[in-house]
């Protein structure tokens, strides 16, 4: 799936142009450099410049790995995108031994998460957080020990794998909750007997430490967005700045059920590479 890039790792960036790469390329370079020589907090002066604005680093993970490995943004984002496709392989392969009990399972379930359409369109669209896939399959697999067990140790990985993977992708943390949600709802309906007081419990303690680590990072993000779409024009700025929204990069209902030939994202020149997205 990286082929021509292991052999060449700094000479060209896994991504498509007309995708997010050069964003997230960009995001390497800059959190880096603001971890570096940068203001505290938000706030920085690379964007919108001379006034800056508050900028939240979408992918604060990858971030921190770019701090300790120094190496340049090319690069690491190779890097980065093997080693989380490595790891995706790992989780899948962990979570489908697991659920089919045999080592050959596992190996099948990696291979098919490695390479099934959605790691291929992470690597296509370029977006760091994004190619942090594994993040789900290591929830669900935390999710599953803790539920068979009642240990408390599998509840407390669980929210700390749920904290970690909202940090790393708001999305993950998200459908990552929303399985929890999911599988104790149906345990409390159709388990006989029912789940214990103590595994309640324990899927309250998972829910309290992820919050205790999506939370702040919740807050700051949103606290780098104004109150308005639009920025208005300073004396130090040539022009307003418009703040557009992405409604192409969203799902429609129709995007599942219909042919893609008459699917809306295939009417969207200006969204070709978030096709697969949807």
């Amino acid at each position: 799936m990286m082929c021509p890039t292991p052999g060449t790792p700094g000479a060209r960036a896994l991504g498509s142009a007309d995708a997010d790469t050069a964003k997230h390329l960009w995001n390497l370079w800059w959190m880096r450099t603001e971890l570096l020589s940068g203001e505290p907090g938000l706030g920085t002066r690379l964007v919108n410049f001379p006034d800056g604005a508050a900028l939240y680093p979408i992918d604060p993970l990858d971030g921190l790995v770019g701090f300790f490995l120094p190496i340049p943004a090319v690069s690491l984002a190779n890097v980065l995108c093997f080693v989380h496709l490595t790891l995706l392989g790992m989780a899948a392969g962990w979570l489908g031994r697991m659920v089919s009990g045999s080592r050959l399972g596992g190996y099948v379930a990696a291979a098919l998460a490695q390479g099934s359409a959605f790691a291929a369109f992470t690597v296509h669209v370029g977006v760091g957080e994004l190619r942090q896939f594994w993040w789900l399959p290591l929830g669900l697999g935390c999710l599953l020990r803790a539920r068979e067990t009642g240990a408390w140790s599998w509840f407390v990985r669980l929210g700390l794998v749920g904290g970690f993977a909202t940090l790393a992708c708001f999305y993950y943390g998200a459908f990552l909750g929303l399985a929890s949600v999911t599988i104790l709802a149906v345990d409390l309906v159709v388990q006989r007997p029912v789940p214990s007081l103590r595994t309640l419990r324990g899927h309250g303690l998972a829910l309290a430490i992820a919050a205790a680590i999506a939370v702040p990072a919740a807050s700051a993000f949103a606290s780098s967005y104004g109150p308005s779409t639009t920025v208005a024009a300073t004396p130090t700025t040539t022009a307003a700045v418009t703040v557009a929204d992405a409604s192409g990069a969203a799902a429609a209902l129709e995007d599942l059920y219909l042919p893609r030939a008459w699917a809306r994202s295939e009417l969207d020149d200006d969204a070709r590479a978030y096709t697969g997205g949807r």
